[in-house]
């Protein structure tokens, strides 16, 4: 009987480790979910904020940033893509960012 009591209790030890594992899966689980949660949410807003924009002001922030093109360009090649400055380009490329920071805090 002490050795059935001995396994008993060994048992009982890798139930409860197996249990706290469990827990701490599922617990990771929702954290992980919550993340996801928050991450589509600042998209979402990304994308609604990017929709106010300008094509000209989008076409700056998309290049300036590899945006749908998958490639960074200079100001100077933009300044071929679209009818400003390099100065002008520069100036609103800032513009572009400060408003774009100001309505994500």
């Amino acid at each position: 009987s002490g050795s059935n009591s001995n396994i008993e209790r060994e048992l009982d030890r890798a139930v409860d480790s197996i249990i706290r594992e469990i827990e701490n899966t599922i617990r990771n689980k929702y954290k992980i979910k919550d993340k996801i949660y928050r991450l589509e949410k600042e998209i979402e807003n990304t994308d609604l904020l990017l929709d106010k924009l300008t094509e000209h002001e989008l076409l700056i922030i998309e290049s300036r940033y590899g945006g749908r093109m998958g490639k960074k360009i200079s100001y100077e090649e933009i300044e071929n893509l679209i009818p400003m400055g390099k100065s002008t380009i520069q100036r609103k490329h800032q513009e572009i960012v400060n408003y774009l920071m100001n309505e994500t805090k």
